[in-house]
């Protein structure tokens, strides 16, 4: 009997060692359920994740491309209307017209007429006359009483002093008019002469006037 007794105190002391054990096992190797070693439930530290910013695209639908450029369609093209201006007929051309007369004398002295135009309308024409004098060896003083006539109308002019010394052909400019005269369609035709009034000697011959004569001719 007390054999037994002994025997059942032994059975109790081995379920309760056994149970220490495992009650020490899952205390000690039961981390999983969360629990600390003395029994203080862990608190497992939250991680906050940032919202995601990126635009949802449906699905089917192409998200636009920032990077396409701007439409540079080409504007059509606005076409101007020409200006009628009214035609305009432009006047004539009337080209320059240039001729020369001459005096007729037996001695190598003589006066030159040019003449040329200077504009010229179907009206109108404006004439440069230069008065030249031809000759070798001559001294002469100013004159006046010259006179220059085309058709009815008489120009009166002056000429200066005139020395030539060497012996050789000589040109001198006495005088430059410029008269207008009338013209019909632009043309014209007209009697020309010139008077110099020398009143001198020349080569042994006596001579009162040098007169020109020609006609103008415009055409």
């Amino acid at each position: 009997m007390k054999s037994q007794k002994i025997m059942l105190a032994l059975i109790v002391a081995c379920l309760v060692l056994l149970l220490a054990v495992l009650v020490y096992g899952v205390v000690a190797f039961g981390g999983s359920d969360g629990t600390s070693a003395d029994g203080t439930a862990e608190s497992t530290p939250t991680v906050s994740t940032a919202p995601d910013t990126t635009p949802s695209v449906p699905d089917g639908t192409t998200a636009p491309d920032d990077t396409t450029a701007a439409d540079t369609t080409t504007p059509p093209e606005t076409t101007i209307p020409e200006s009628s201006a009214p035609e305009t007929s432009a006047p004539a051309d009337y080209p320059p017209v240039s001729g020369s007369f001459t005096s007729a004398l037996e001695v190598k002295l003589g006066v030159d007429v040019d003449w040329q135009t200077l504009s010229r309308t179907a009206d109108e024409a404006e004439i440069e006359f230069t008065i030249v004098l031809n000759s070798y060896m001559i001294g002469i003083g100013a004159r006046s009483n010259n006179y220059l006539k085309i058709g009815e109308e008489s120009y009166r002019f002056s000429t200066p002093k005139v020395n030539i010394t060497e012996l050789v052909k000589s040109e001198t400019v006495l005088a430059v008019l410029t008269v207008k005269v009338p013209l019909t369609n632009g043309e014209g035709t007209f009697d020309a002469s010139c008077s110099w009034n020398y009143k001198g000697t020349y080569s042994g011959v006596k001579i009162d006037n040098i007169i020109s004569e020609g006609v103008i001719e415009i055409k």
